[in-house]
């Protein structure tokens, strides 16, 4: 036995619980504090392990105490910690739920002090011992730049007017938090999961806080590694023997246990190197991350060299490719749509439960502030109107919740009567305009056009209050407004507006003599949006029966209309009809069919004969996916470098880029309009709409590659591009064909960087 190399290792595991509980003191709320201890927790383990492996070579007669101090060290912690360490912190196992919030609340200052003194006090009863070094808590202890580091670390961040919406099994342990509880094994393996990424996603912001000092740095490391190895043993059954204390189901069986799809997993573990990247994780999780490794051979530096190589930043990029498989995965079963949504916050509410067990007497938690009381004066109205336009999340969404209640609650400076006519009877409906809404109407006269934008996204984002008067908001503000401006009026009220509503409809109708397109073209689509939300509702209502004609109401607005001009608005009509409107759809089922004839023969009247022929295909099967999107993304490709085109092509690119002509739901669709913006140049925002498709498929290269697409013709981005080739190759098993492409793109993208003709 190697005395040195064990003594030393047992001084390591000393510092780092010294370092950890450090932290755990200054966290800024119990749950951080707890999840921190838990590195304590396993490396007091590890204490207990390596002090045993050295029983046998020492002298019974020298170290008595040693041995007598040791295993009553032991035994506390087997009472206290031991199944917090196997099934809450080196692994997330299966544990009855009442179990473990009890394991996690037991975790708490005094405690896990009197395991660090210990180890401490253990230690030095081997003086005696030749070789004996004594030892010396870490410096870093003292510093007076890390005391600031971590005075800031515990800082709060101010009151919450929220309360977060969780699922994981920890949930109601924790402040500000409604806890959605569901103990059958799929729910309560999807909780597994989604409470280990919440520990990575608290734990990863601390390394660059901390990256001064190694010694801290390392023990987050260490976490992270083990969390993500927990992560993958969650999500996909980990094959081990029969009967080994490793063995679980993972997400992945328990879906086809139960009937479910486990698609999404299987093919992600398929396309990529997760058997590799697992593989790599464990061996130092195994050594230096759940364990500290005991053979003697094995010595300390070797060990932390192996942590301090490892690949983090790769293995973080990894498990968010992981987490996006897993949430793909919860759309995909709907039973599990909870899970996706765990981390939402709630405004304006507060949880209904008793305070959690504080993990210290110095921890004060962040209860919720009670909903706020509606403070109705322009004070107020500037102040969050402020929030909304420049905050951050929270900002925007506590500004959002305010004028949410404002356009309720606040004073009527105005009482509108409208009136309905049906032959010869009518029916009114009384309205309030409130200052609130006076004061959105005069900032939206004279506000620069990023605002205007701010604004008109903040009353989408309240249309379900008070519609009317919201739109009635639109109607009113009118003052020298510009192309821009107006299309966003258009646009909002055709989303936000519902009959009657004379004004509005006038508003609209008044546009469509509008000199520009733009402004045109929304007017109609909101024209159309808003007779066929009230006429499908009408007709659901009244067990379809008709009240007029969507097909002659079409007819009315496109007339008169430049060939050029009609497609578009077919395509916008028809796709909103298809993709945008939901269940007030349904009754106009015959009038899609009618539509997407429509819309095919227009379209292949734009082509010549031969490039029709060849595309009708692509087109037919496009518009019976509703994909029209994708039918511009191709009547665009076809029409490249038509200078007469050029105009339409561009106009047809625009519809499809604002939303005038609406994406279907499914995937495909969504990397078309990915397609459209590129081909529109909108560089930026087709990068953006390329990672929110590679996020909805995991484990299909053909969305992963979307990205590349967008970067390999984006100007300036050849290095961008060339980076993600690399995670590609990193993450991913590629064939023959596909490696053979990548290199194509590399040396295409490398030749455009040195300036090669």
């Amino acid at each position: 036995m190697d005395f040195a190399i064990r003594s030393e290792k047992k001084r390591f595991l000393i510092a780092e619980m010294q370092l950890a509980f450090q932290l755990t003191n200054y966290a800024p709320d119990s749950f951080m504090a707890r999840t921190l201890a838990l590195h304590i927790v396993i490396r007091a383990k590890d204490f207990i392990e390596h002090a045993r492996a050295i029983r046998k070579p020492l002298a019974i007669s020298k170290t008595s105490d040693y041995h007598i101090a040791k295993e009553a060290y032991a035994d506390t912690f087997a009472e206290y910690y031991g199944i917090a360490r196997d099934k809450i912190g080196a692994h997330i196992q299966d544990l009855d739920f009442s179990k473990r919030i009890e394991m996690w609340t037991a975790i708490d200052q005094s405690k896990i002090g009197y395991f660090v003194d210990g180890a401490v006090e253990i230690y030095t009863k081997l003086a005696s011992v030749p070789g004996y070094v004594s030892y010396v808590p870490p410096a870093i202890l003292n510093d007076a730049d890390l005391k600031a580091a971590v005075a800031d670390f515990s800082r709060k961040r101010g009151d919450s007017n929220w309360v977060e919406m969780s699922s994981d099994p920890l949930a109601v342990t924790r402040e500000n938090t409604t806890a959605v509880m569901n103990g059958s094994p799929l729910h309560a393996r999807a909780g597994q999961v989604t409470l280990i990424k919440r520990w990575v996603t608290m734990l990863a912001p601390l390394l660059v806080k901390f990256s001064a000092y190694p010694e801290i740095t390392r023990i987050l490391r260490a976490n992270i590694i083990t969390d993500f190895v927990s992560y993958c043993d969650c999500l996909v059954t980990r094959p081990v023997t029969s009967g080994a204390p490793q063995q679980m189901d993972g997400l992945d069986t328990i879906l086809m246990a139960q009937g479910l799809s486990a698609g999404q997993i299987m093919d992600f573990v398929a396309a990529s190197r997760f058997d590799e990247r697992l593989a790599v994780a464990r061996e130092v999780r195994n050594k230096i991350g759940a364990h500290l490794e005991e053979d003697d051979t094995a010595p300390l530096s070797t060990l932390l060299a192996s942590l301090d190589a490892f690949d983090l930043e790769g293995m973080l990029e990894f498990l968010d490719l992981l987490h996006q498989t897993f949430i793909a995965t919860c759309y995909q079963s709907p039973i599990l749509r909870i899970h996706a949504a765990d981390g939402h916050r709630m405004h304006g509410v507060t949880a209904s439960r008793l305070p959690s067990s504080p993990y210290s007497d110095q921890i004060v938690e962040s209860a919720p502030a009670p909903p706020r009381a509606f403070t109705d004066d322009e004070v107020s109205y500037k102040k969050y109107l402020t929030q909304w336009l420049d905050g951050d999340e929270q900002q925007k969404e506590d500004a959002r919740s305010y004028f949410w209640n404002g356009f309720l609650h606040s004073e009527v400076v105005e009482t509108i009567d409208e009136k309905q006519v049906f032959g010869n009877s009518w029916s009114g409906q009384t309205h309030q305009y409130r200052r609130l809404h006076k004061f959105v109407e005069n900032f939206l006269a004279s506000c620069k056009e990023e605002d205007f934008s701010g604004v008109m996204q903040l009353l989408l984002a309240c249309r379900n209050g008070d519609p009317y008067s919201l739109s009635e908001v639109l109607v009113r503000t009118r003052s020298n407004l510009s192309t821009s401006k107006d299309v966003w009026l258009c646009h909002v009220l055709g989303e936000i507006c519902w009959l009657p509503h004379a004004s509005a409809i006038a508003f609209l109708e008044a546009q469509a003599n509008n000199p520009f397109w733009s402004v045109r073209l929304q007017s109609l689509v909101s024209r159309f949006k808003i007779f066929a939300r009230s006429e499908g509702q009408s007709r659901i209502n009244n067990k379809d029966k008709a009240g007029a004609s969507l097909g002659d109401f079409v007819a009315t607005l496109v007339a008169g209309l430049a060939p050029e001009e009609s497609l578009i608005a077919h395509m916008a009509i028809a796709s909103q009809l298809s993709n945008a409107l939901g269940p007030f759809a349904q009754p106009f089922t015959n009038d899609v069919l009618i539509l997407r004839e429509m819309v095919e023969a227009e379209s292949l009247a734009f082509l010549a004969t031969s490039v029709a022929a060849e595309a009708k295909p692509d087109l037919t099967n496009l518009l019976n996916a509703r994909d029209y999107v994708g039918a511009v993304a191709l009547l665009a490709i076809k029409l490249e470098g038509d200078e007469q085109k050029k105009n339409f092509r561009r106009g047809m690119l625009e519809a499809a880029c604002n939303g005038t002509i609406a994406a279907a739901e499914h995937i495909s669709s969504a990397r078309n309009l990915a397609v459209c913006f590129l081909l529109l140049e909108q560089y930026e925002i087709a990068l953006e709409q390329a990672s929110a498709v590679a996020a909805r498929a995991p484990g299909d290269l053909q969305y992963q590659n979307t990205i590349l697409m967008v970067l390999a013709n984006t100007p300036g981005a050849e290095q961008q591009g060339l980076g993600e080739i690399a995670r590609l190759r990193a993450n991913y098993k590629l064939d023959a064909e596909t490696e053979k492409n990548l290199s194509e793109v590399e040396r295409n993208l490398i030749a455009k960087r040195d300036g090669a003709p």
